[in-house]
């Protein structure tokens, strides 16, 4: 408890010692002060309110001459024209009046400082204060409205927080302002300035605006500005913004010449189109004369804070073309009808402001322009009146902070509460909630309104300009910006434009480049080679297969080709195989007809019948070669292709070999030799075509069926072929070249035969030919690059092959049987007739033998005669 009391005296002997020193330098101010210091507009009665006002600000020798803006003006009067309005009333502060002191600040600290000890009661300067706790506040300032600005406010707010003295701004915008523990008794119809920022950077997200350049002040407002706005783009979720930019502005810079450094920096950064300017009004019109200067009108898109430009009567004639098309966030105000149509019926004459005179003669009479070609804003004395004024000068938020005071005095005096108790009133006031006249008023626990702003942007019209409404934000809405773009009028380059400049650090790099990162905005683009997609930072070369899409984003698979039946090479081979299918199917048809025949029941009709289905294979699947691969056609393909050979070799392997059996069995004995029956034949054909088979079956295990993509050209062409592995080829081709050699070997050996057996003769032949085919056909299939020549080698080695069996094996003897009588041909002996011999030569027949040297061995050679 004596430490509690301890820290209570010694908190009431700082407050004593603040005050006895801001006595004195209210004592010490007051003898350098200018005339204007002691100016008053004042008004009696029962309670009064207290008001702080920018009227003048300092001139270029520091003295508080120059007017503020007309705006100042407005929300003057607008102060008086509430208090008189409330004290009409019947039900609000009935049998009250309420009066008024309106000071002027000259928009300086240390006056607005003097000024606000005004208000503070000589009562509290007497020694009990400083020895008593509960001395309550009896001046007739029951509360204080103002001071526009948030460095003059936070003095006199921090000092109205020891005497327990409510005060109200309708302009201050400052975060440092919802401190409580420094202001305690402060409250605002505004809100603070971390809600303009949110707005402001919703705007940049709005636009894509993502390079920027921010000016400013410094001060309190200027530095907490540019804090807010680096936080508040370091956590935004939407996307990155940097600032190239960041630049405080000296308190005294407010001329032209003044920002050289700035238009140098902003030069160097270029691609920073868009200007932020958090700065005074008076530092906002020289940053804008600075940019004409240097002829960078319509170079930067400016985006402008609530500190400047509220009104059009903020920004210098000269300026005006400047500040075109930029776009500003302006405090939620309304429009109030009745206060225009007073302020309008206002005059010198009639008005008891000490200050109306100085405004009367340089904005509003028009006598006063015609004669002053020298005016301060000639376009403000052309229309002295323009519509909405009030809205532009954010009438309606004087009139809230008058009426938060008069409905809380009302509220406190109807619970009972007399005299004048400052911490009653202020707990009244924050707990007030109402309809303003700019909207709804509440505020939370830190004396705050939620944040509104109006959306502007400055444009021409005629020969003037004018401020105007193009969208809002809200803070307690989901979507909190909204822009109408039909209103917008973008000036980028000197001329009007349709769409906003661009501001980013760096374009977005071109397809197919990749982004090398300086920092989150600026990188430098690096193409990648035309095989390559850019993935992050890295160029990703594409499979073999593939290619780029037509904007080298992605890697797709491209269609490989095959041999079409439009193909000439595909035409031309199945018009062969075509044919030979003809061939082949008279053929049979010839051998059923005739299969009595004893030439073709000495031909082997089993071991012919095998043979000629093995040339209906090659030439049938030929068809399946050149169609599209899949599955089915490469499984077919791959067992096929090897066994139309084996079956054409294979039987034709045994008859030969049947043949040499027998004639060399026939030189030493008549015994019959083993396995030369029908059947014999068949089962060793068929153990032949067996092991064929085996090869296929052992290789189809270990690679199934399927297709396969074959890169020709990588990133440019494929070709769809069907999936064999080169061992299985070579050990097919090796199996079926075996049989080709054994039956060239056979037949060799064989040649000798009697001359009235030709078959050996045909048989020869047709291996000698078979043999040069695959020679010739197996170097070309391995050799030749092109995929699809190879398919065609492959079904041309095929239907040679075929043709080659057909014209040897079976063509000679469907000659004979159609134009040779039967009774003419002898089978088995050795001697034909002579009136045959020419044709049986002919056709490669038995013929006359007339060397005597062959008489000799015929009886020798009639005996194998007659087992073939």
């Amino acid at each position: 408890m004596t430490a509690l009391t301890n820290y209570l005296f010694n908190l009431r002997s700082f407050e004593c010692l603040l005050l006895i020193i801001l006595q004195l330098l209210k004592t010490s101010s007051q003898t350098h002060m200018p005339d204007t210091y002691n100016d008053v507009y004042k008004q009696n009665g029962d309670v009064i309110i207290g008001v702080l006002a920018d009227v003048h600000q300092q001139d270029e020798d520091g003295q508080c001459t120059e007017l503020q803006d007309l705006g100042v003006l407005h929300r003057l009067e607008a102060i008086v024209y509430s208090i008189d309005k409330i004290n009409s009333q019947f039900d609000i502060l009935p049998n009250i009046t309420i009066g008024f002191e309106i000071y002027d600040t000259c928009s300086e600290q240390t006056t607005s400082l003097s000024q606000a000890m005004r208000f503070v009661p000589p009562t509290n300067f007497r020694s009990e204060l400083c020895t008593s706790t509960s001395q309550t506040n009896t001046s007739d300032v029951v509360s204080v409205i103002g001071t526009e600005w948030s460095a003059t406010a936070m003095s006199a707010a921090m000092m109205y927080g020891i005497i327990h003295l409510p005060m109200v701004s309708y302009f201050a915008t400052s975060d440092d302002l919802t401190d409580t523990n420094r202001f305690p008794y402060f409250l605002r119809v505004v809100p603070p300035d971390r809600f303009q920022v949110q707005a402001i950077v919703d705007l940049l997200l709005y636009f894509e605006w993502r390079y920027i350049s921010v000016l400013y002040s410094d001060d309190t407002y200027g530095r907490n500005a540019i804090k807010n706005l680096i936080k508040e783009i370091s956590q935004n979720p939407d996307g990155t913004i940097c600032i190239a930019n960041n630049i405080e502005i000296s308190d005294n810079a407010v001329l032209p010449g003044d920002f050289e450094n700035v238009i140098h920096t902003l030069k160097f950064n270029d691609n920073s189109k868009v200007l932020i300017l958090i700065l005074r009004e008076d530092q906002a019109n020289g940053m804008l004369g600075a940019l004409r200067e240097a002829d960078l009108v319509g170079q930067y898109q400016i985006i402008g804070s609530d500190s400047w430009g509220a009104s059009i009567y903020e920004i210098r004639e000269e300026n005006l073309g400047v500040a075109k098309g930029s776009l500003k966030t302006h405090l939620h105000t309304m429009k109030v009808g009745k206060f225009e149509e007073f302020f309008k019926s206002l005059t010198p004459e009639t008005n008891k402001n000490p200050w109306f005179p100085e405004y009367w003669d340089a904005y509003l009479s028009s006598d006063t322009c015609k004669n002053d070609t020298n005016s301060r804003n000639a376009t403000q004395c052309t229309d002295a009146y323009p519509e909405d004024f009030s809205k532009g000068s954010a009438v309606s938020l004087v009139i809230d902070a008058v009426k938060i005071v008069a409905l809380a005095l009302d509220a406190m005096i109807s619970d009972g509460y007399s005299g004048n108790h400052g911490h009653v009133l202020f707990d009244y006031m924050k707990n007030m909630s109402f309809h303003g006249s700019s909207g709804w008023v509440e505020f939370d626990d830190r004396g705050d309104l939620q944040g509104i702003y109006d959306i502007e942007t400055i444009q021409s019209v005629g020969n003037g300009y004018h401020i105007r409404k193009v969208g809002t934000w809200n803070s307690m809405s989901t979507n909190r910006l909204q822009i109408n773009q039909s209103k917008m009028v973008w000036f980028v380059n000197g001329s009007e434009s349709d769409s906003p400049v661009v501001s980013v650090c760096s374009l977005p790099c071109k397809a197919g480049h990749i982004r090398i990162e300086i920092d989150d905005c600026c990188w430098t683009c690096v193409n990648c080679s035309d095989n390559q997609i850019p993935i992050n930072t890295e160029c990703h070369t594409c499979l073999e297969n593939e290619t780029t899409d037509w904007n080298r984003s992605t890697c797709v698979h491209f269609e490989p080709i095959y041999m079409h039946w439009s193909n000439a090479w595909a035409i031309g081979l199945s018009v062969m195989a075509s044919v030979g299918l003809g061939v082949s199917t008279y053929v049979l048809v010839m051998f059923i007809k005739y299969n009595r025949h004893k030439l073709i029941k000495a031909s082997s009709r089993e071991l012919s019948g095998i043979m000629l289905f093995g040339v209906f294979m090659s030439f049938s699947l030929v068809f399946s070669i050149i169609s599209k691969p899949t599955k089915a056609t490469c499984l077919v393909n791959r067992i096929g292709f090897m066994l139309c050979f084996t079956f054409t070799y294979a039987p034709l392997l045994v008859r030969v070999n049947r043949i040499y059996r027998i004639f060399r069995a026939g030189k030493t004995s008549t015994k019959r030799p083993i396995f030369i029956s029908p059947r014999s034949q068949i089962v060793m054909a068929s153990v032949l075509i067996a092991i064929q088979l085996l090869i296929n079956g052992i290789y189809l295990l270990i690679i199934s069926a399927d297709t396969d993509i074959v890169v020709v050209q990588a990133h440019v062409r494929t070709v769809l072929v069907c999936k064999i592995a080169f061992i299985e080829l070579v050990g097919s081709l090796s199996y079926n070249l075996f049989l080709i050699i054994c039956c060239t070997f056979y037949a060799f050996v064989s040649r000798k035969v009697p001359n009235n057996y030709n078959e050996s003769r045909f048989i020869n032949m047709s291996v000698y030919t078979t043999l040069i085919i695959w020679l010739g056909f197996i170097p070309s299939y391995f050799l030749v690059g092109d995929i699809l020549l190879r398919v065609s080698v492959m079904s041309l080695a095929m239907i040679i092959s075929a043709f080659v069996t057909l014209f040897f094996m079976f063509i000679p003897k469907i000659y004979a049987i159609l134009y040779l009588n039967e009774e003419k041909i002898k089978v088995g002996t050795y001697q034909a007739d002579q009136s045959t011999e020419k044709k049986i030569a002919t056709t490669h027949f038995p013929c006359n033998q007339q060397e005597p040297s062959r008489n000799k061995i015929a009886p020798l050679k009639s005996r194998a005669s007659s087992l073939i």
